[in-house]
């Protein structure tokens, strides 16, 4: 079977990247010891610009929580939610997040410090540790005032 690959063409999207997909278990471990109350699948490939693990708490229906590691930003991003309680979220906002929003959805975002994902996961664990930690601060907040 012949196949022609054009010029420009990438299929990196497909392609496991060994150290990327390395950081990625790394978190997913620390992240089951650590705060096992966010739910994360556990990785597969990951290609090699892969960098926002995605979480979610049974608890909250259509929000996902994302670590945007090269930004160093965690976001709670919502998805289907009326412009009644995207107005009520907006005003009631704690001063240590801010709002996003997005075509389709919306977000509140706290900065947590940047993450590389292909460096050292040790050497980047105090950035880890606060992006999780701020995903459970937002994702508390949601429960208590949503």
């Amino acid at each position: 079977m012949l196949f022609i690959i054009h010029e420009g063409y990438s299929n990196e999207r497909n392609v496991n990247s060994v150290p990327v997909q390395s950081f990625w278990h790394f978190y997913w471990e620390y992240k089951e010891e650590k705060h096992p109350k966010l739910k994360m699948k556990k990785p597969g490939i990951v290609p090699q610009k892969s960098d926002w693990p995605m979480m979610h708490d049974d608890r909250l229906n259509n929000i996902v929580f994302l670590h945007k590691l090269r930004q160093g930003n965690v976001d709670a991003t919502f998805s289907g939610f009326s412009e009644e309680v995207e107005s009520r979220i907006k005003e009631t906002l704690p001063e240590w997040a801010e709002f996003k929003r997005h075509k389709k959805s919306f977000s509140i975002r706290v900065f947590s410090g940047k993450v590389d994902s292909k460096k050292s996961f040790i050497d980047q664990v105090v950035n880890v540790e606060k992006g999780l930690q701020n995903i459970e601060k937002m994702r508390d907040w949601i429960i208590e005032n949503v």
